[in-house]
């Protein structure tokens, strides 16, 4: 089975005779298994034992594994995750694929809304099992449910983010106050990134390269085409929950680096690669068509995206186009929700450090757990102050 996990739209940066660029253009037209009892209790425990770290702000109820999707027919395989794991709506052991679990090892819980198949509750790949969880307690699926009584994902619109945000995001001489219209184009290179509080992009952004602060950024689609790192983050946090707990309001106390991303539609990390979601032997042929979704291209011709990217020696056996090469992407330090999908297509592993929340998701590295790495941004449950505009769908009771 290729090795397959997360759809990401890119948040590209790309270098000029100065190594810095930023362009604003306009917008164009079986370990342990627990019944439902006993996982609401543990959940339970694992909110006052939060509680007793001796938080001064309460810890935020939203975001609280580090990762959250329904694409689960496929993705749990060739990973390593630290933190726990929500799956909405799992398929019987029949429609898994055959290589589900494999290379798979999720340090904390894995939750489910409804059966998890017993192919994965038989496997020795999680610290715990959660079948059925209603969201007491710990809160790790949205609140929010279609006609049938089903959790679903929220439909999050533009008029709940336009206008109401607060925060800078800067690089260069280009500085973006609270929201900007139109696509947006960020390249670092030496210089970082800089951001704070939260802003919103009334378009498509493109990001990369090094950054520093603490904030959130929405917009309509991101693409990421450079390593996306922090300058000074926190990773990796302990396995041990309530010693991450500690170190999250260190990392707070200390100011060190976050990053957290929004989009309205889609996510790409590296290349746009429409074949992805199309070829049935990569399992993710049913990512298109059933709720429309479509590979979005960047906003800028696909010569110009290319030119910003980073093309890296490829060591593994994969059979890698001229045009994924050319935008190789290994390293995200931050935590990115997709409300369409997210979909990431690399070489010789993937690192994410934060999480990721999206119903459709799509990974490609060719490498397997070791190199393969998803970290919990513990910081969430330790009050730090991101993606403030989605609280409504996942913090009501």
């Amino acid at each position: 089975m290729f090795r397959f996990l997360s759809l990401l739209f890119v948040l590209t940066i790309s270098c000029s005779k100065n190594n810095e660029y930023a362009t604003a253009p306009k917008a164009a037209a079986s370990k342990r298994t627990m019944g439902k009892a006993a996982g609401e209790s543990a959940a339970a425990q694992t909110t006052q034992s939060q509680a007793r770290t001796g938080n001064k702000t309460a810890p935020q109820k939203l975001f609280n594994a580090a990762i959250l999707t329904q694409s689960v027919q496929c993705l749990f395989c060739h990973m390593r995750v630290e933190g726990d794991v929500g799956g909405l709506h799992f398929p019987s052991d029949s429609e898994l694929h055959p290589g589900t679990g494999t290379d798979l090892k999720i340090t904390g819980t894995l939750f489910a809304t409804n059966d998890i198949p017993s192919l994965l509750s038989q496997m020795d790949i999680a610290s715990a099992y959660v079948s059925n969880y209603k969201n007491s307690g710990l809160k790790v699926f949205p609140t929010t449910k279609n006609a049938a009584g089903e959790i679903v994902f929220p439909e999050v619109r533009k008029n709940l983010i336009s206008g109401k945000t607060k925060g800078t995001l800067k690089l260069g001489s280009t500085v973006i106050e609270n929201q900007h219209s139109g696509h947006l184009t960020l390249v670092a290179s030496q210089q970082p990134i800089e951001v704070s509080g939260e802003v919103f992009i009334d378009g498509d952004l493109i990001i990369g390269g090094p950054y520093t602060g603490l904030g959130t950024v929405y917009a309509r689609n991101i693409f990421i085409a450079k390593d996306l790192k922090g300058t000074h983050v926190p990773f990796p946090f302990s396995t041990d929950p309530k010693e991450a707990q500690r170190e999250a309001q260190t990392a707070l106390s200390e100011k060190k680096d976050g990053l957290y991303l929004f989009a309205l539609g889609q996510i790409t990390v590296g290349f746009p690669d429409r074949g992805v979601l199309k070829r049935k032997s990569e399992w993710h042929s049913e990512i298109m068509g059933k709720d429309g979704v479509s590979v979005e291209d960047p906003p800028i011709s696909i010569s110009a995206y290319k030119a910003l990217g980073e093309k890296k020696h490829c060591s593994m056996a994969l059979k890698l186009d001229a045009d994924s090469s050319s935008v190789l992407v290994n390293q995200v330090d931050a935590f990115l929700y997709a409300s369409d999908y997210l979909l990431w297509r690399t070489c010789d592993g993937y690192v994410l450090n934060g999480g990721f929340v999206s119903p459709h998701v799509a990974l490609l590295s060719g490498a397997d757990q070791g190199k393969n790495v998803i970290r919990y941004d513990y910081r969430l449950r330790a009050g730090v102050q991101a993606f403030s505009l989605l609280k409504e769908f996942f913090e009501k009771d």
